[in-house]
């Protein structure tokens, strides 16, 4: 039951407005959440606390959102989860700026490592610079909009989280 979930996870975490709320849909098994179900999530949780969340999706699920879910699901901000050493694959008829974080691994891309971590652990990028990316954060705002200023793309900057 989606509204249970809602009520459930809002009890749990009691976000704060200054809080990123992540939905992370990764639908590998049977018993996960469809991308129906997120979106009945996505809006009940946007009627309780007056902002959608940022949508954690792999490329599996990014390119199955059916034509008429894409509206509603381009509202959330997009945590690309693709641990390939590039993130395409993102469909930018939902998501024309693209990401608002990326997740690779950082065997992939063995320049993002971390010192004093595992060679191989997975990372995330966001294109903003730090400056843009501390006030958009938490990237959606009370009035349901996106607090991400579009054009975001940046090849210069990026910020690895």
């Amino acid at each position: 039951n989606v509204a249970r979930q809602v009520d459930d996870y809002l009890s749990y975490a009691e976000p704060q407005p200054d809080e990123v709320v992540v939905l992370d849909l990764e639908g590998y098994r049977s018993k996960d959440m469809t991308i129906q179900e997120a979106v009945q999530f996505a809006e009940l949780l946007k009627s309780r606390i007056g902002r959608y969340p940022v949508l954690y999706l792999p490329k599996n699920m990014a390119t199955h959102i059916p034509h008429e879910l894409a509206g509603i699901v381009s509202q959330m901000p997009l945590w690309y989860a693709r641990l390939a050493n590039t993130p395409e694959g993102i469909p930018s008829n939902i998501w024309p700026e693209g990401y608002t974080l990326w997740q690779f691994a950082t065997e992939h891309r063995p320049v993002y490592s971390v010192p004093g971590t595992d060679r191989y652990i997975d990372v995330s990028q966001s294109p903003l610079p730090p400056e843009v990316l501390r006030r958009a954060w938490p990237f959606t705002r009370s009035d349901g909009a996106t607090s991400i200023p579009p054009p975001h793309r940046s090849d210069v900057a990026c910020t690895n989280l």
